[in-house]
């Protein structure tokens, strides 16, 4: 495993958010493997939430997907 894979994490977020404001962040969950973070990602189906699947590389953070619930 290079060096570069090691810096690597995924983050899952899962926030409530109102009227277009964030309101509160319910969980933020940091994952190695996109596999785990996927898994976690699709079981989130809380009613009223905004999750959010992203991947930090050398410190910058980049979604890879979202969805409203």
């Amino acid at each position: 495993m290079s060096k570069a894979d090691k810096d690597n994490q995924y983050c899952v977020k899962v926030q409530l958010w109102k009227k277009g404001f964030l309101k509160k962040t319910l969980n933020k969950d940091f994952f190695t493997k996109l596999d785990d973070a996927e898994r976690y990602y699709n079981s989130c189906e809380k009613e009223g939430t905004k999750v959010q699947l992203s991947k930090f590389k050398n410190g910058h953070e980049k979604t890879i997907k979202e969805k409203n619930n």
